[in-house]
């Protein structure tokens, strides 16, 4: 009998042993198949970069770039999943109301009476109903309600950051365009101001200038890039049509930031949801000193074989209950006073921030003006200075295209500076966002169309490898 005992215990480990190799054999495999298949890939990549197969252009104005974005931004996509994400939760809550269901299969026999195994096997059917969790469903939905309103306003927010992202890529290829043609015209100013075509002054100015022209065009190659993040899409070109690009400028008595109305609408309804937030963590502490209701519900199995356990009505049992844990212990008392402890550092750090935030747009709308002044006078100056050397009343070439360069480059700084202040204030002007909020909605209810689809088969398809990014007509 012991001898049994000891075969026995050691079997599992026999078997296990015996089919440890072959386990390994196949991890090996799999790890060489996996191997493979990035290989390929890679090969792929390579032979579509070498040959330029798969190079992909794009033209695009204002209006269908933005609406491209909108359909293909990962990060507004992942924005809305958090969105959808919100919306079950607050659905689950209704799951509550569905019973749960389970089935039990269970049979135990000796070693002695192994040969009846199976001839006296129980099988049970079980369900669950959570009546407890109903008592608080008011207080759970109307949480994950305002949580719900919190991240439809985050989201519009990372809506709105992309399309200023794709505004500034299109204003920066403005001024790099402008930046060429004056490099060009530069180019050309100092072929027709040369005398001697093969002067080494002349030569030294010219090769200066193809120079800066080369290190231009790689400055646009590097816009392509960023251009070509926002799709996650390497385009090979991309082409820009400016016709219906908005002007998006304000002038410092425009911004009127008493005006609730339209200055960071969404932002001071994230704040008040802070704040409430922080309020109710004060009232769920309390809450905790009040009596807790419950209600439980016993019942036998919905079906057993076992005889005398059949499902009778009556024998349903209901127990509602009245809890009162009483703080002996001072374990609310303490979370109650550490709330009120910390809450002072929480409100100081809001305060900083609301002083930093306000005195950002205060400083933004100064340096506006400021920045538009000098602009009209850079603007004036390289008018004034462009005609005197036209004019041929400046002696020294060299020096008087280093000046140009220069007026050039401060313009280009002071442009990119403009763009950046009025972008900053764009994003919190409600009266500029109506017909791209309502667009971004549309796009968004088009795509719950498509994830039906495409749900079951991955959240990313594999031909193009990003969720839900193209318009059904596409």
């Amino acid at each position: 009998m012991v001898m049994m005992k000891r075969i026995v215990c050691i079997s599992p480990l026999i078997v296990g042993l015996c089919f440890l190799p072959s386990c390994v054999g196949r991890a090996k495999k799999k790890v060489a198949a996996s191997r493979e298949q990035a290989l390929q890939v890679w090969k792929n990549e390579l032979k579509a970069q070498e040959t330029g197969v798969q190079k992909k252009h794009y033209a695009a104005n204002w209006t269908k770039a933005k609406k491209d974005l909108l359909w293909m931004s990962p990060n507004i996509i992942r924005a809305e999943f958090q969105i959808d994400d919100s919306i079950e939760a607050r659905m689950d809550i209704w799951k509550t109301f569905i019973p749960s269901l389970s089935a039990s299969f269970t049979e135990s026999s000796t070693l002695g009476d192994i040969g009846d195994l199976f001839t006296d096997t129980s099988l049970r059917v079980s369900s669950f109903f959570s009546f407890g969790s109903l008592l608080d469903l008011p207080k759970r939905y109307a949480t994950l309600t305002v949580t719900h309103m919190g991240v439809e306003w985050s989201s519009e927010i990372a809506m709105r950051n992309e399309v200023i992202a794709l505004y500034r890529t299109f204003r920066e290829k403005q001024l790099l365009d402008f930046e060429l043609k004056e490099l060009k015209k530069q180019r050309a100013f100092i072929k027709e101001a040369s005398i001697d075509d093969e002067a080494p002054a002349f030569l030294k100015e010219l090769k200066e200038a193809d120079k800066s022209i080369k290190e231009h065009v790689k400055k646009i190659e590097g816009w392509k890039e960023k251009f070509s993040d926002l799709h996650q899409i390497n385009y090979a070109d991309v082409k820009l049509t400016f016709n219906d690009l908005p002007d998006i400028s304000y002038t410092p008595s425009q911004l009127n930031f008493y005006d609730s109305a339209r200055w960071g609408v969404l932002q001071m309804n994230l704040l008040a949801l802070e704040e409430l937030s922080s309020n109710e963590s004060l009232r769920s502490a309390y809450t905790r000193y009040y009596p807790t209701p419950n209600l439980s519900v016993t019942a036998p199995s919905l079906y057993s074989n076992i005889e005398g356990q059949e499902f009778e009505l009556e024998d349903v049992r209901i127990g509602p209950s009245l809890g009162w844990r009483l703080d002996t212990r001072g374990t609310i008392g303490k979370q109650i006073r550490r709330i009120k402890r910390d809450r002072p550092f929480g409100d100081w750090t809001k305060d900083k921030r609301r002083t930093e935030e306000v005195k950002a747009l205060l400083d933004g709308k100064k340096a506006l003006g400021e920045v538009q002044k000098e602009i009209q006078k850079k603007r004036t100056l390289m008018k004034e200075y462009r005609a005197v050397v036209n004019q041929g009343l400046v002696d020294d070439l060299e020096a008087a295209l280093r000046q140009m360069k220069a007026y050039q480059r401060e313009e280009i700084s002071l442009l990119a500076r403009e763009i950046e202040i009025n972008t900053s204030f764009w994003l919190l002007d409600e009266y500029k966002w109506a017909e791209t909020t309502k667009q971004w909605k549309r796009i968004r209810l088009e795509r719950e169309k498509l994830k039906p689809r495409a749900w079951y088969k991955g959240l990313f398809s594999k031909k193009q490898n990003r969720p839900f990014n193209r318009a059904p007509s596409e």
